[in-house]
């Protein structure tokens, strides 16, 4: 997964657009405040491939987004808030995207 910092009124549909013009995307994560349901002002972009997430920080990183200067990088393994370990390598439990006949898919985060 990619941590990107963005404006506060940015939406997951627009991230979802922007960024799927380096690869496919298989999560946009808005991370968002427990009581108000307000952004924090940062997401987590998980692609299908490393590769397509490694030229999204490339091209994306400390560039123009709605007036803002963004800054992405790569996620980092921490702790949750109920002291479990992240999720940072391997494929994901189970997700929802459509299958592409004789084509693997990879996952990384």
């Amino acid at each position: 997964m990619c941590p990107v910092y963005l404006p506060y009124f940015t939406r997951e549909t627009a991230l979802q657009k922007e960024f799927s013009n380096f690869g496919k995307i298989a999560e946009v994560e808005m991370v968002k405040d427990a009581i108000t349901k307000r952004s924090k002002g940062h997401a987590f972009i998980q692609y299908t491939c490393q590769h397509d997430a490694m030229l999204a920080l490339e091209n994306m990183d400390q560039k123009n987004f709605y007036g803002r200067t963004i800054s992405v990088e790569l996620a980092k393994p921490g702790w949750d808030n109920v002291g479990k370990p992240p999720r940072a390598s391997g494929p994901p439990k189970k997700w929802n995207l459509p299958e592409e006949q004789g084509e693997e898919v990879d996952y990384w985060y």
